[in-house]
């Protein structure tokens, strides 16, 4: 089943900007040929890309949230944990807690696109990760 992507009603203003606006294509260009399996009666995490700046000792992640429940949200409350697959470093814990201001209604079978910005310890320089690098959880509490 094909996933739509969609952007925060927070940041739906951006899409003018031709560089986030490719970014968006490429987005659900991608999610729709991974062919991933989501689990149904939740909000599936898919994390897409990080770009870590070592100098901010920070990571830029690029993830979705796909709405598999059978309602739309306009809510999304919960705590994200990343993780390296190979690599011994941490990654905190992120508490996401999305009202409809800002995200807007999620309708079922579509995804959130977000950056995030999260502290990372025990890396050493500059380096861009995908989905290949890291896995995730979200335990949502709220929707």
């Amino acid at each position: 089943m094909a996933i739509n992507v969609m952007v925060a009603k927070a940041h739906e203003g951006q899409l003018k900007d031709p560089a986030i606006k490719e970014e968006y294509a490429s987005v659900q260009r991608a999610i729709n040929s991974a062919q991933l399996d989501y689990q149904e009666d939740t909000v599936n995490l898919v994390f897409l890309k990080g770009m870590y700046k070592h100098q901010e000792r920070k990571m830029t992640t690029v993830c979705l949230f796909v709405n598999k429940l059978d309602k739309p949200l306009k809510e999304l409350h919960g705590d994200m944990r990343l993780k390296f697959k190979n690599k011994d470093a941490l990654i905190a814990k992120a508490t996401l807690d999305f009202d409809e201001a800002f995200m807007g209604e999620l309708p079922k079978d579509t995804g959130l696109l977000v950056h995030l910005s999260l502290p990372v310890k025990g890396l050493q320089e500059d380096q861009v990760f995908t989905i290949k690098d890291i896995s995730g959880t979200l335990m949502v509490t709220g929707t």
